[in-house]
């Protein structure tokens, strides 16, 4: 069935959902430990937490955001090709590469040297430094482990061993994921164009599975990036770009994916798979399928509100008006709000803040900054990506 293609690119569904994916992840790194000292690893204190586990428990749930981020990504970068009237051409290589790296890249590399910024105050200004060298100052055992760590950062391949969190700046492994499925939506592409969707979609859920069955598989023995890579998220991301396609009427989907049981019965499976870490109840190989679930019940999510807006029956109040607004500034806010975070406690136990008022302030300030981030670092590149050709 052919539908009219909407004359603009951008959805208010979609910047609304991007806003409901950055407030999850917020809601994920709200929760803090009483202790100044960096806790965890070999050697640290252990984290004394200033909320109930139970409290956590809820919050531990907005890592799922970054899986409504992979479906939504996926929908937008498809949405160029989806939107062409030769659909039997693919997508330039080296074209695609210089947008995505003129768009995402250099607030990147800002974020990155903030990040260092902060690693230097935290361990550098108010810890003691385990050395004289500059990497001590940043809290490194070595140098070279600190070189090894920066090279990896600039090429966006840290996600392979862990130096997002060594830097002081976790969430950035979604973006080493990010740019593995892109590399991934090549192959996707072509299935697409010359198999269409029922063999794209096979091959990129058995890829998926696959990848997923073998880490579970591996047992104690499987790396630590295993299930944070380009292959562990390739069908979720796959989900996105079809659902940008049905938006358009290039392709149709059953009514009933886009319904709100088909939503409540996938988030009941993914809740079922990935338990709260307060009970004792778990399915058996469960991380096989859990990420998986909750891409689907995203998936479905994204189908429901994009229709919603063609229809014109999009709700609007302020609720979805604010969280609009935080979508348009998702990706700065992501880049810097956990090293905020980190800044407003250090800040707020120092000078003896109440629990409520510091939750309040590492909610609200990194949105803030966030917001001037946009303003004068983010944006600039935003539109100078959209001259790329």
């Amino acid at each position: 069935m052919s539908q009219r293609v909407p004359d603009s690119n951008r959805l208010v569904a979609i910047d609304f959902l991007r806003g409901v994916a950055v407030f999850l992840v917020l809601l994920r790194h709200l929760p803090y430990s009483l202790n100044l000292a960096p806790v965890g690893g070999a050697g640290k204190a252990v984290a004394v937490e200033a909320l109930p586990a139970a409290v956590t428990a809820f919050t531990d749930y907005g890592e799922f955001g970054v899986h409504l981020f992979l479906v939504i990504s996926g929908f937008c970068i498809h949405q160029r090709w989806a939107r062409t009237d030769n659909q039997a051409i693919g997508v330039g290589f080296v074209s695609f590469w210089k947008r995505r790296l003129v768009r995402l890249y250099p607030p990147y590399f800002v974020a990155l040297l903030l990040s260092i910024a902060g690693l230097f105050v935290l361990f550098g200004v108010l810890g003691q430094p385990k050395g004289s060298s500059f990497a001590s100052y940043l809290g490194y055992g070595s140098p070279s482990r600190l070189a090894i760590d920066l090279v990896l950062l600039l090429l966006l391949l840290h996600n392979l061993t862990g130096a997002h969190h060594r830097i002081g700046n976790p969430p950035f492994w979604s973006l080493a994921l990010e740019e593995q499925l892109y590399m991934l939506y090549f192959g996707l592409l072509w299935l697409r164009r010359h198999h269409g969707w029922s063999i794209a979609l096979g091959v990129a859920a058995v890829a998926t599975v696959a990848w997923r069955a073998i880490g579970l598989s591996l047992g104690h023995d499987r790396p630590g990036f295993w299930y944070i890579v380009g292959p562990a998220h390739w069908l979720s991301w796959s989900l996105g770009a079809l659902a940008v396609e049905a938006n358009l009427g290039r392709v149709a989907i059953p009514s009933w994916v886009r319904s709100w049981p088909a939503l409540a019965t996938l988030l009941t499976t993914a809740l079922l798979l990935h338990p709260p870490k307060t009970t004792t109840f778990r399915i058996p190989g469960a991380e096989v399928l859990d990420d998986l679930a909750f891409g689907a019940t995203f998936f479905v999510l994204v189908t429901m509100a994009t229709h919603a807006e063609r229809e014109g029956r999009l709700v609007r109040s302020r609720v979805v008006a604010w969280l609009t607004s935080l979508g348009l500034i998702s990706y700065s806010v992501y880049l810097t709000h956990l090293p905020i975070m980190v800044a407003v406690k250090q800040v707020a136990l120092r000078i003896d803040l109440p629990v409520a008022s510091v939750l309040a302030l590492r909610l609200i300030i990194p949105i803030g900054l966030g917001a001037l981030f946009f303003r004068f670092i983010e944006r600039p590149f935003m539109n100078r990506s959209r001259r790329v050709r």
